[in-house]
């Protein structure tokens, strides 16, 4: 098991670096429980996740990661949040590679937002 915050922390100058100069990248850290994933498949996946959000963001904007407690079913799951939010956000495609690193991480993917103002992505590891 691994923490998911540890992980965000030391990914932080690459995330900046993927999402480019024209985006403003923020980190939201909660208390949150280790998810049971490699460190090398956890890194890959933010750095899939920030590029598939920067990727909706076409004039530049502000993408923040997020760990937070969620509860499902009476169980409390860890969940990584992605928002891009800015001029003309475009609505998120999960690619078949994220979908397969999210799968080898143990999580679920679901989507979300308001088109054309945020896209939002939320990947929900079991406890």
């Amino acid at each position: 098991f691994l923490s998911l915050n540890d992980a965000l922390s030391r990914s932080a100058g690459l995330l900046r670096q993927v999402a480019g100069e024209a985006i403003t990248v923020a980190i939201v850290q909660g208390d949150v429980d280790p998810v049971a994933a490699g460190e090398d498949d956890l890194e890959q996946l933010l750095a899939e996740v920030t590029f598939a959000m920067a990727g909706c963001l076409p004039f530049g904007g502000s993408l923040t990661l997020e760990t937070a407690p969620v509860a499902s079913d009476l169980v409390i799951r860890t969940q990584l949040t992605a928002t891009a939010a800015g001029y003309g956000v475009h609505d998120l495609s999960v690619s078949p590679s994220l979908t397969r690193t999210i799968t080898r991480c143990g999580g679920s993917v679901h989507t979300g937002g308001d088109a054309g103002r945020t896209s939002s992505l939320h990947v929900i590891f079991p406890s």
